[in-house]
């Protein structure tokens, strides 16, 4: 399962034993209609988060035919006609957050299949005209001497855009840290200890 709030609502959104993504909606008294299948064949878990201030959601996938990621977007009521296609390519699951104040973007982060550390972001774009656009930068790597041995799991701590990543490593199974700030760049921190699963 993967859920974010968008105002007072909460989607939950599960990949079925069809491998379709199915999502549902909690109002905070009740359950709005029936399970709803937004398709495509994924494996594992999905990540979604809320952005844009509430108004936007993007959950994000891997597929089971070709281990690429794909989003979907939730806006203005309703879900996206199709999914959009990344770059990005994992066989575990992957994870997204959102800075929550002022910044105007969702992250998201894997391990790639040659077991490094990848980023990518969506960001809102403001054109002289006041037109809006999403501008997606593609997968890049984030920390060069990451090498990871399991999911990725993440946290966007602040408007200064401090970025916490938590995996084991490939060999130990020791607990790595990795941190990313606008001023200092990539810090990496050895945890220790030895564990399994993600």
């Amino acid at each position: 399962f993967s859920a974010a709030a968008l105002g007072d609502d909460l989607h939950i959104m599960a990949t079925g034993d069809d491998k379709a993504l199915w999502t549902r909606v909690f109002d905070g008294n009740n359950w709005k209609d029936d399970w709803l299948s937004l398709g495509n064949s994924f494996r594992g878990q999905v990540s979604a988060v809320s952005w844009l201030q509430d108004t936007r959601i993007d959950v994000f996938g891997v597929t089971d035919s070709t281990n690429s990621v794909e989003y979907k977007t939730y806006m203005g009521g309703s879900w996206g006609s199709s999914w959009e296609a990344t770059q990005g390519q994992t066989r575990y699951a992957l994870s997204s957050c959102h800075v929550q104040y002022g910044r105007e973007r969702v992250d998201a982060w894997l391990r790639g299949l040659d077991t490094a550390l990848y980023h990518d972001a969506i960001k809102r774009v403001v054109a002289e005209d006041s037109s809006v656009s999403f501008d997606h930068w593609g997968w890049e790597s984030a920390s060069e001497n990451s090498r990871l041995g399991s999911a990725v799991s993440m946290v966007c701590r602040n408007d200064a855009t401090y970025h916490d990543a938590i995996f084991y490593n490939l060999t130990g199974r020791g607990v790595q840290h990795v941190q990313f700030s606008d001023e200092d760049g990539w810090t990496q921190f050895d945890r220790g200890g030895r564990f399994v699963g993600d």
